[in-house]
């Protein structure tokens, strides 16, 4: 039998209304009576009706949380921050998975703005300018995303800067020769382009000379085959800077496939910091992006703004750091029949 806010009342030995004060934090209530309250929803095991609470306070105490794949390694630790906030300032979470796909991103913000959460967190949205200036009006949101949306709430990967760095540090090694996989988060992995083209101009190198290939969807075996191909087509390339680490493990077993070594033969960078990054063969060099940080900084920006202790108008870059392991090196004398 459900336990009521007046089997409450009842044996505490006050009115209804001072249970649901008690309940919903409000009004002026002394310590003792506020105390044989709590002593009395503890002893009947009350469960407050979260429907009736949120019509007395005009809050659901929930949250939306809409990711483009589960399955991207990327994404779990940002989950797990973002969920440690909300479990600590006493709100639920709803995932939503959009399996890369933009339309169903929407429906999911719809739908979780008709289920009345109090915001939403996009993380790594997939949508365009106007899809994304569309899940923003009327709504407390926090984006992930590489775009430039007015009076929104965003956070956006420095991702210029982080392929800026990748290419200082394979250029300092001595390498001219560079190859650049790029994922399916085109404009994300534009920027990242950019910054190694960057790199690669300020010391001296043109930067037309950097190969560039595409995959998708972005996994280790996608990865794989376009490695192969760019292998197979530029045998001269020195260095494969790649959008993700997992993208960087597919290319680490076509090296494997075709006997070249890394980074004796092939020097090997990646970006995110994966798990899977550190156990690799050899473990790869890649960009950190501290993700469970995001999860936690974009979660706590929300109920921020939510609670109305934050504005909705603000753009967080976060940085990105070179984390150095096994997988590059200078690049070995190549022979004539490879430069070719």
């Amino acid at each position: 039998m459900r336990v009521t806010l007046k089997d409450v009342a009842k044996l505490a030995g006050v009115s209804a209304k001072t249970v649901s004060r008690v309940v919903n934090d409000q009004g002026e209530i002394s310590d003792a009576t506020r105390d044989r309250v709590l002593v009395a929803i503890e002893e009947l095991g009350y469960r407050p009706n979260r429907l009736a609470r949120s019509l007395t306070t005009g809050t659901t105490q929930s949250v939306g949380l809409i990711i483009p794949d589960i399955s991207e390694p990327f994404f779990p630790e940002l989950i797990l921050g973002a969920e440690s906030v909300a479990r600590e300032r006493g709100y639920n979470v709803f995932l939503c998975n959009a399996n890369r796909d933009p339309e169903l991103e929407l429906r999911y913000v719809d739908l979780l703005t008709e289920r009345q959460v109090d915001g939403l967190m996009i993380a790594g949205s997939r949508l365009e300018q106007e899809g994304l200036k569309t899940a923003t009006q009327g709504r407390s949101v926090v984006i992930l995303t590489p775009y430039v949306i007015p009076d929104a709430l965003l956070f956006s990967i420095d991702d210029f800067e982080g392929g800026r760095q990748a290419g200082e540090y394979l250029v300092s090694l001595g390498h001219r020769r560079i190859g650049f996989i790029e994922g399916t988060w085109s404009r994300s992995a534009k920027y990242r382009s950019k910054g190694l083209a960057g790199a690669m101009e300020s010391a001296g190198i043109c930067s037309e000379k950097l190969v560039a290939g595409s995959v998708s969807p972005v996994c280790v075996e996608s990865g794989r085959e376009e490695a192969l191909r760019v292998l197979r087509e530029h045998p001269s390339l020195t260095a494969l800077v790649c959008y993700n680490d997992v993208l960087a493990l597919g290319v680490l077993q076509a090296c494997a496939q075709v006997g070249k070594r890394v980074p004796d033969d092939l020097s090997v960078l990646g970006f995110d910091d994966i798990p899977e990054s550190s156990r690799s063969a050899p473990p790869l060099t890649t960009v950190h992006f501290d993700r469970h940080h995001i999860g936690v900084a974009m979660m706590t920006k929300l109920i921020d703004v939510i609670e109305g202790k934050s504005d909705r108008d603000e753009r967080v870059i976060i940085p990105g750091r070179l984390l150095v392991r096994q997988s590059c090196a200078p690049p070995r004398l190549l022979s004539s029949k490879e430069t070719r």
